[in-house]
């Protein structure tokens, strides 16, 4: 298989203020050879952050960025008992 990726935000002849905010992260996958299989060109969105694509129909759920805290699994955690043995 061979693909190529073309996404106009990378296209040094355009310059970023022509580019409209839907075309920032539009990226065009064109499936050049396929062994016994389908060519053509695919549209999918460019996720920059995790460099990675996904199909255009997905809905996308942004993750939060910080970790809640995490309570301890015991109320032994955090006594220093020396009658205890380690965990």
């Amino acid at each position: 298989m061979v693909l190529f990726i073309y996404r106009k935000s990378a296209d040094r002849n355009y310059r970023p203020e022509d580019i409209t905010p839907d075309e920032k992260n539009i990226a065009e996958i064109h499936i050049a050879k396929h062994r016994n299989g389908p060519t053509g060109m695919v549209r999918m969105i460019f996720d920059e952050k995790r460099a990675s694509f996904r199909n255009m129909t997905t809905k996308y759920v942004e993750h939060p960025t910080t970790t809640p805290a995490l309570k301890p699994k015991s109320a032994f955690a955090h006594r220093n008992n020396s009658n205890m043995p380690p965990m």
